[in-house]
């Protein structure tokens, strides 16, 4: 089977959410001959979403590092804070902090504002939900879930919403909150969403 063949049977697997088929067959084209940017960032999630994480996180990371070498410093931002959001979830505060530090200074190298900084707010604004700050959370998944709207990124716009909704209901405003999460809610079951923020969501 030629490279070519493997990426388009794992784009296609993508695609379709075979996570184990995408998995495997970008796997083997990628041993083969290397991947494409995007290509590794599907490896990556294929790879999260069928519990192999720790090479999920080191694709990833190439792919943050490959689009840097093509020039796409959005993408590298993005990837950048993803791999926060992972290592944040998995307790590791560090890398976590280190990921976040980074795309936020790619981020301040795009034209402001842009849908970057808002993907950057959220792990800020879940550290004020989580600090005992629900208002400042508030503030900030409301300003992440602009941004969302503002530049059409329904992911940014859909964990903003849901951070909202759990500040709000943190500040007593129950009937506001599942509103929101209801909203939320068909995003996901519509099949707006990109995997991994429909699995943080769900």
């Amino acid at each position: 089977m030629s490279t070519g063949a493997g990426i388009d049977e794992g784009r296609a697997a993508f695609r379709e959410h075979r996570w184990t088929d995408a998995f495997r067959s970008y796997s083997d084209a990628d041993r083969r001959d290397g991947l494409p940017a995007a290509d590794l960032e599907r490896l990556a999630t294929a790879g999260i979403l069928t519990g192999n994480t720790t090479t999920g996180l080191d694709t990833l990371t190439r792919a943050h590092e490959e689009y840097l070498v093509v020039g796409d410093v959005a993408s590298a931002a993005l990837c950048a804070g993803w791999l926060g959001m992972q290592h944040m979830f998995q307790g590791d505060n560090a890398q976590a902090g280190g990921w976040f530090a980074r795309g936020q200074r790619l981020a301040e190298e795009l034209a402001q504002p842009n849908p970057v900084q808002g993907f950057l707010m959220v792990p800020a604004a879940l550290g004020k939900l989580y600090g005992g700050d629900p208002a400042g959370a508030l503030e900030l998944f409301t300003q992440a879930a602009e941004l969302g709207r503002r530049f059409q990124e329904k992911d940014l716009s859909a964990l903003g919403l849901l951070g909202t909704g759990q500040a709000t209901l943190m500040l007593g405003r129950a009937d506001e909150a599942v509103s929101m999460f209801d909203e939320v809610m068909v995003a996901v079951t519509s099949g707006e969403l990109s995997p991994i923020p429909s699995g943080i969501i769900y």
